[in-house]
């Protein structure tokens, strides 16, 4: 995804920055994309009358945050800021990413991502 594309202005990104284990970060992507390509991620979503359609997820990312440690940033980002629709979309992507992981793997519990306006 890009900043300057103007479908991802009107919105912003999830994201966490934090220390993964390769473990953990390979099955928090493979999850992801798994629920990107199954459109379980957004699940309906777009209900609000602003919108037009049911998608509102524009792309994710991994960035290597680290230069001598494991810190990546995992990012989601979508074209809305409706806060209903960002809520929604947070808990599933809390929940997808976590499939799977037991929860040992986590030391301080289920990831918490943060938001961004892209136009910040």
């Amino acid at each position: 995804p890009e900043w300057a594309d103007p479908q991802n202005a009107t919105g912003g990104s999830f994201f966490i920055r934090q220390s993964l284990d390769m473990n953990v970060l390979d099955m928090f992507w493979q999850n992801l994309v798994m629920g990107l390509v199954g459109e379980s991620l957004e699940d309906n979503s777009d209900i609000t009358s602003s919108k037009t359609g049911t998608s509102c997820i524009c792309g994710a990312r991994v960035v290597d945050k680290g230069r001598n440690m494991p810190i990546f940033r995992v990012e989601l980002w979508i074209n809305t800021r409706d806060a209903e629709v960002k809520e929604r979309i947070r808990t599933n992507l809390v929940e997808c990413v976590m499939d799977g992981l037991p929860s040992t793997s986590m030391r301080k519990g289920p990831p918490k991502f943060d938001w961004k306006d892209h136009s910040a």
